[in-house]
């Protein structure tokens, strides 16, 4: 649904960018490391539709809840952010190491937000293929010219 979103965004001529909770903490560590923080903000806040999959996978420390809520939530225009999880929002502060800031943009977040829970089965495994195999003592590999191979 999220993908799908990004996608009607495209069509209607706004750019979007798809990005994993875990890859976007990685990167916004190593840019913090080697003082390119500035850089990879503007990448982050520069797209209409911002797509963040599997929010509450991962710990955020200070620095990056920071970085990254108040300067997302600043944006001029058209913003869209869409996280997807499969853990409810108020267990995500469990992963932020900012309290009080990331309640905050939270706050300001979810004022003007549309929530879908959604309930049922998942997609994923669908093409999953179960191969089942049952081995007796009776079923033993025959052994080659008296030796014991396995």
């Amino acid at each position: 649904m999220a993908q799908a979103f990004g996608h009607a965004c495209c069509e209607q001529g706004l750019k979007a960018y798809f990005i994993k909770m875990t890859e976007l903490r990685d990167r916004m560590t190593d840019a913090r490391r080697t003082g390119r923080e500035g850089t990879l903000l503007a990448s982050l806040v520069r797209p209409s539709c911002l797509i963040i999959d599997e929010v509450g996978h991962c710990e955020f420390d200070k620095e990056n809840t920071r970085l990254f809520f108040d300067r997302r939530y600043q944006k001029d225009g058209y913003y869209n952010m869409v996280f997807t999880s499969n853990r409810d929002p108020a267990q995500w502060q469990e992963n932020f190491s900012e309290n009080d800031s990331l309640l905050c943009a939270l706050d300001r977040i979810f004022d003007d937000a549309i929530v879908f829970a959604m309930k049922g089965e998942s997609f994923r495994g669908k093409r999953l293929e179960t191969v089942s195999l049952r081995m007796t003592a009776s079923a033993a590999i025959p052994h080659a010219e008296g030796r014991n191979e396995v």
